[in-house]
């Protein structure tokens, strides 16, 4: 990497700080290593896209103090640091990542919801030779000129960066941590292209695996297309992928908005489409819910920069009138179609359930007939 171009580079012209409030404005941990994932993700995709032939990796570990949260390291083999990756992180809402949804400025939580970030990564430079990067990102970035660079070396691509000092002090079970993470990339635990390890307290999951063992019941690439009912949009056309889940990882049947292959939105199915009960129950008598997994090019272009909610699109007009060039969809709008398609999906399953719970009452009864 030109060490050069790497020193003019470093002024971004803005507070960071006050830009990362803006757009992150809780301190509470939940974006800043969501963010580290996502950014790994991307690096593994554009690495996969030379052809080059690797087993992708990411581990995502935590480090506690007694259930508090005090650091994280997110590493991948991903492609790493380059030249190009690196004028983007320095430049505040970038479209280096555009093609995968990404909005410029997802590391700025990491000076919010912790004191900073230490990035180490192994890239190839423009000479085609191993190289190496690291430095601090922290709410002094634009001045800070401590890069240390070593070329020249005999290592494989490897970025490793550490959210140090995390400023909230709540104590996270595991469980919570987990869901967090499956929830927010289901799409990609669905593709199971990449390996995912998470560990806490030296204790190692493999999602993929738990994810296959402990969350999916069922994937059978059923697909709904439908198209949104309100003329004012131009982006109608929805993808919904219907999945059936353990009950125990999401107790109660879920509509999940998802934009760039990233969760967004997570709503109750039954608030929406109430004629699908909470959960269903196999013929033998296991208990399941569902998930659909909604997929739209409205959803890809009205994300908001924390990719958390959309621009007007919610439950009710009044709520979010944010921006006057995008037509308000509310999530009935959004569902419109859906209801009918799912009545023929879910036929049998809701008799299924109806007649079991039928069952459960007259045993009920009969058991105690002074009832």
């Amino acid at each position: 990497m030109d060490n050069t171009i790497l020193q003019k580079g470093l002024n971004m012209g803005l507070n960071l700080f006050n830009a990362a409030t803006m757009i992150f404005k809780s301190k509470k941990l939940y974006h800043s290593y969501i963010e580290a994932i996502s950014n790994s993700i991307d690096s593994i995709k554009e690495r996969l896209q030379s052809g080059e032939q690797f087993t992708p990796k990411i581990d995502i570990i935590f480090f506690t103090d007694n259930n508090i949260i005090h650091s994280i390291k997110i590493i991948d083999n991903g492609i790493g640091f380059n030249t190009k990756n690196f004028k983007s992180f320095q430049t505040v809402f970038s479209d280096n990542k555009f093609l995968y949804g990404g909005k410029g400025c997802g590391h700025l939580s990491w000076i919010v919801e912790a004191k900073g970030a230490k990035i180490n990564s192994t890239y190839i430079d423009s000479d085609k030779q191993y190289s190496n990067i690291r430095f601090t990102f922290d709410k002094n970035f634009e001045s800070n000129n401590d890069l240390e660079i070593v070329t020249n070396i005999t290592e494989e691509l490897k970025t490793e960066i550490e959210l140090y000092d995390i400023v909230d002090m709540t104590s996270y079970k595991q469980e919570v941590l987990i869901k967090n993470i499956i929830s927010t990339f289901f799409n990609i635990f669905l593709e199971d292209s990449i390996n995912i390890n998470f560990t806490i307290n030296d204790n190692t999951i493999v999602l993929n695996e738990y994810f296959k063992n402990n969350v999916i019941y069922t994937y059978d690439d059923e697909t709904i297309k439908t198209e949104i009912t309100n003329n004012e949009i131009q982006c109608k056309d929805i993808t919904t992928n219907i999945i059936r889940v353990r009950k125990d990882f999401i107790r109660s049947s879920k509509i999940i908005l998802s934009a760039d292959n990233r969760a967004v939105v997570e709503l109750d199915l039954n608030e929406y489409i109430p004629m699908i009960p909470k959960t269903l129950i196999f013929p033998n008598s296991t208990e399941y819910c569902i998930i659909l997994l909604c997929e739209s090019d409205l959803f890809n272009q009205r994300v908001n920069h924390d990719r958390h909610s959309f621009i007007n699109i919610g439950k009710k007009a009044i709520d979010t009138i944010e921006n006057n060039d995008f037509p308000y969809v509310s999530y009935s709008q959004l569902f419109d179609n859906l209801l009918d398609k799912l009545k023929m999906t879910f036929k049998d399953d809701i008799e299924q359930y109806n007649n079991t719970k039928h069952n459960m009452i007259n045993n009920i009864i009969n058991d105690n007939p002074s009832l």
